[in-house]
């Protein structure tokens, strides 16, 4: 699948270009533009990063400060 548009991270910085993924995984990646596959409207693709903050759960708030939902969300 190929995916166009993008600002991509580099060991050389941020470049705008694409890339095409086959059998999950990166197998090109190009600066500029080419026709065709999915635009992705100048998102930032970031290979390796997972965002894994969160601001609460299992109908507790980290803001709380209450530890009876402290223990909810890490039993959760």
């Amino acid at each position: 699948m190929l995916y166009t548009n993008a600002i991509l991270f580099t060991p050389a910085g941020f470049v705008r270009g694409g890339f095409a993924v086959e059998g999950g995984r990166f197998a090109e990646m190009f600066a500029g533009e080419r026709s065709g596959g999915v635009d992705l409207g100048g998102a930032m693709v970031i290979p390796g990063l997972v965002d894994i903050h969160t601001h609460g759960a299992a109908g507790a708030d980290f803001s709380d400060g209450d530890d009876g939902g402290l223990r909810r969300m890490a039993a959760f």
